[in-house]
């Protein structure tokens, strides 16, 4: 890929069918799914989550101005394919002069806010399955980005050997783990194997239960889309990483993690640190 761009943060779109035939038996007859809604279009609902119910119009907007967004009466079908067609992809790369993309999910950025741990882990572990095969179509430009539902250091790190086996490049990490915070000493063995098995742990906005989340910075207002562990990152997380040993770990953070407010356009949104 000599000379070409290679976006880091680019997201798939899942299909109707991506969670069902995927997930453990225990919770297939839970699975997201789509509907359809005569006021609201298309709908991709995830059960157990209170008003949750994301407008498909909302995840595959790429392209589109503000004002040709839509969350009423959009229709999947009417998506651009590339988000589930690995081979309409590779056109759109050709076309927009990409060499390779870094690929999140979409809804699975809401299902990390899901209360139940148990049901996450089996949505993310049907997930899995489904990116690694789109990604598994053209692996030289396709790198698809895994999930874990963190509800024990020991299971993520199960996660993160299994996600390396489908030929994933690395993990989206929920803001929120089951226990404690990212800070803590009981992921120090996590972190050493995402380093040992070259895998960057990614934390993404819209991943965590407080985002959304004004705060005053040194006089100025920022929007810090994020909870807890994307503000310890910029002061204990990364550093403990490094202090413990795990030099090698990559961590990094997309979607201007920290905006310029309105209020305060001068300020940078770029946090106070480097990885």
């Amino acid at each position: 890929m000599p000379n070409k761009i290679i976006s880091a943060d680019s997201h798939a779109t899942e299909t109707p069918d991506t969670y069902r035939p995927r997930m453990s038996a225990k919770f297939r007859d839970q699975a997201p799914y789509v509907t359809h809604d005569p006021d609201r279009g298309d709908l991709f609902v995830i059960p157990g989550m209170k008003a949750t119910a994301v407008p498909v119009g909302l995840i595959a907007a790429a392209g589109k101005k503000a004002e040709e967004l839509r969350t009423t009466r959009a229709r999947f079908e009417d998506l651009h394919a590339g988000g589930w067609d690995p081979n309409v992809r590779l056109a759109d790369q050709d076309r927009d002069g990409i060499g390779g993309e870094i690929l999140y999910p979409t809804v699975g950025m809401v299902l990390c806010n899901h209360p139940d741990f148990d049901y996450k882990k089996a949505c993310f572990d049907a997930y899995n399955l489904w990116i690694a095969e789109y990604s598994a179509a053209h692996p030289d430009r396709l790198f698809g980005m895994g999930q874990t539902a963190m509800r024990s250091p020991a299971e993520g790190i199960e996660d993160l050997k299994r996600i390396r086996s489908l030929g994933l490049r690395g993990v989206m990490m929920p803001g929120n783990p089951a226990l404690e915070d990212y800070d803590s000493r009981i992921y120090d063995a996590f972190y050493e194997t995402a380093v040992e098995l070259g895998m960057p742990l990614s934390f993404h906005i819209l991943t965590s239960s407080s985002d959304g989340f004004y705060q005053t910075v040194g006089g100025g207002h920022y929007y810090l889309a994020a909870d807890s562990p994307y503000r310890n990152f910029g002061t204990t997380n990364i550093d403990c990483c490094r202090c413990r040993g795990a030099d090698g770990l990559v961590l990094p953070i997309t979607t201007n993690t920290l905006h310029r407010s309105a209020r305060a356009p001068e300020l940078n949104h770029f946090l106070p640190f480097s990885t």
